[in-house]
């Protein structure tokens, strides 16, 4: 049997339906951030919203008790000193802050926690506390978008729950259980709906208030005793008539002591089990898509600790299980989730003391850009290292051809004399989830791409500019020797293994004809009409490497360009269309696939 939770729960305040992530992206799928403590040896994280910002408190120096707030800010991923900032008097508690801002609510009270003491709801910040106005031995454990509070306070001499309005209108709560002599509530959503718990001489129960002041007892049916708690819950619909997803706890039909999860568009409830060889369990954080996180005890009489999980596809997930074997960490309570999925709690940490954790969800890598340019040539300097020079020789207009289905045209096609020498790849992997990241260059002039033969041997590892490529992408930059590959169509495909093991593919080709002017796109070929053409343009001097009859691209037109078009004259390209991207790849030969995870790794870390 697990006692009544000693500390409150959280809340999840938006409505904003969220798409559940697939299963591949749970597991190792996650950052852990340890949040450090004010100064002394503990502390505990009860809330995060859409920022990953979390709230709770931590020992200061003085072993005394202290609110925070933790920003991320630089973020690194990493919890850095200045980063956990005190937001109130010693012995205060920071128990919820607001889904999109830093609006913190809590308890200040004139004694730490356990000890019996006066104790008053409060809005915490760095510069400002604010009571609440609600009296000695009120709470606020909760606040919304909109800036609506709830908690318990006493109210005409009786416990009850109460709803405090943005401008400070203050209603108290009575869900109408007979006998009722203690209400609180803990958790509300976007539009006023709320959760709670109530409590009688014989039973208490959680319920799920709506905006409408329609109440549902919550709790496992058939339960055999009459215990129940919800700490949690999240809206899913545009309006206030909900779906809600309620997370909590109590008794089952076998007197077992479980998660639940209630659902109000099937009016079911769940019973989310516990973790193998685990006895009691707990839900105290919950998504509007019914993820679920919170806690599995120890069986009575075993030693050891909590250990906090994941819900989710019905499975019950152990969030040590995503952690690295030498972590040191052992993640005892997940108190909140956030609608990306953060996960915000507390654990032993590898000193053995306790502290706040932030789990923070992968991202999968994906392709933002793919670009081709003019490698050695006028625009670049004329070097042939792959550097932030390269970025001046990318000439307007090229672009890959990608879609699948999509034909073959001249803007997939360059002009350049010594071939594709130079290719970029935008790969945005914010998250730092790539485990591998490989290339695949084949080279063939048919239409079936498969049939086609690896290609030549970069001249150099890839070289990875962080944060250079579109959308803050890291730009990964791949050069080869002038002239290996000239008068025919590169496929190049980046496979990203992501933290699951699970690989993902994006493909794109470039063609090279030497001399062609991408006048038509009746044929791909040197035509007469790109030899006109160029020997129109001799003597222009072009300052950017778009002009395309300048095929050495030397920032000049002139003879060279014209006998470069003539010597290549009747030279074409297969009409190719974009196939999607295989189902896997298979191990080129070498030569045609390059890994350089550790390249980028390097530069991350400085």
């Amino acid at each position: 049997m697990s006692s009544k939770p000693s500390f409150p729960r959280r809340h999840h305040g938006r409505s904003t339906r969220v798409e559940p992530l697939e299963p591949r992206h749970l597991l190792n799928c996650y950052t852990l951030m340890d949040l450090g403590t004010l100064g002394g040896a503990d502390s505990y994280a009860f809330d995060v919203n859409a920022n990953d910002q979390v709230v709770g408190y931590s020992t200061n120096a003085n072993g005394q008790h202290q609110p925070f707030l933790f920003t991320d800010v630089n973020r690194n991923g990493r919890g850095d000193p200045g980063e956990m900032v005190d937001i109130g008097p010693a012995n205060s508690y920071a128990w919820g802050i607001a889904p999109d801002t830093a609006n913190v609510v809590g308890t200040a009270r004139s004694a730490p926690l356990p000890n019996e003491a006066d104790e008053r709801a409060v809005r915490l910040s760095i510069n400002q506390v604010s009571d609440l106005g609600l009296g000695d031995g009120s709470n606020a454990y909760a606040i919304n978008t909109q800036g609506t509070i709830v908690g318990g306070a006493l109210i005409q001499g009786r416990y009850q729950g109460f709803i405090r309005s943005p401008n400070g209108a203050v209603t108290a709560v009575d869900p109408g259980m007979a006998g009722a002599v203690y209400t609180d509530l803990r958790a509300i959503d976007f539009f006023g709906a709320t959760i709670g718990n109530t409590r009688s001489f014989i039973s208490e129960q959680g319920f799920l208030r709506r905006p409408d002041g329609t109440v549902t007892f919550l709790g496992h049916p058939d339960a055999q005793l009459p215990y129940s708690y919800a700490w949690d819950v999240a809206g899913s619909g545009p309006t206030a008539a909900g779906p809600y997803a309620v997370a909590g706890e109590g008794f089952n039909s076998a007197g077992e002591y479980r998660a639940f999860l209630y659902r109000s568009d099937t009016d079911t409830v769940t019973d989310l089990g516990t973790l193998p060889g685990f006895g009691s369990s707990a839900g105290y954080g919950v998504t509007s898509d019914g993820r679920v996180v919170g806690k599995a005890e120890p069986v009575e009489g075993q030693p050891g600790p909590s250990h906090a999980f994941l819900y989710h596809f019905g499975v019950m997930h152990d969030l040590n299980d995503l952690l690295p074997e030498d972590s040191g960490w052992t993640l005892t309570e997940a108190r909140a989730i956030s609608l990306d999925g953060s996960i915000a709690g507390f654990g032993i940490a590898p000193d053995g003391a306790t502290r706040a954790f932030l789990l923070s969800p992968a991202t999968p890598a994906r392709v933002t850009g793919a670009h081709v340019f003019y490698n050695n040539s006028a625009f670049d300097d004329h070097d042939p290292a792959a550097n932030a020079a390269d970025d001046n020789a990318i000439p307007f207009g090229k672009e890959p051809l990608r879609i699948p289905g999509r034909p073959a045209s001249s803007l997939n096609v360059t002009g350049y004399s010594k071939g594709i020498n130079g290719i970029m790849v935008d790969v945005l992997d914010a998250d730092e989830t790539l485990r591998d990241l490989d290339f695949e260059f084949r080279v063939g002039n048919t239409t079936d791409p498969e049939s086609w033969s690896a290609a030549p041997a970069p001249a150099a590892a890839p070289v990875v500019r962080p944060g250079a490529g579109q959308q803050g992408a890291d730009r990964w930059t791949i050069t080869w020797p002038d002239g290996a590959i000239r008068n025919t169509w590169i496929q190049v495909t980046t496979v990203m293994t992501d933290c699951t093991g699970e690989q993902t593919r994006d493909v794109f080709y470039y063609g090279n004809l030497v001399g062609d002017t991408g006048s038509t796109d009746l044929d791909l070929a040197v035509t007469p009409r790109d030899l006109a053409l160029t020997r129109r343009a001799v003597g222009m001097a072009p300052t950017t490497p778009h002009l395309p009859m300048d095929h050495n691209r030397d920032g000049r037109v002139n003879v060279i360009d014209v006998a470069l078009t003539w010597r290549n004259m009747g030279a074409s390209l297969a009409r190719l269309s974009a196939l999607p991207a295989p189902a896997s790849v298979s191990v080129a030969p070498e030569g045609a696939v390059v890994s350089a995870t550790a390249l980028v790794r390097e530069e991350r870390r400085g």
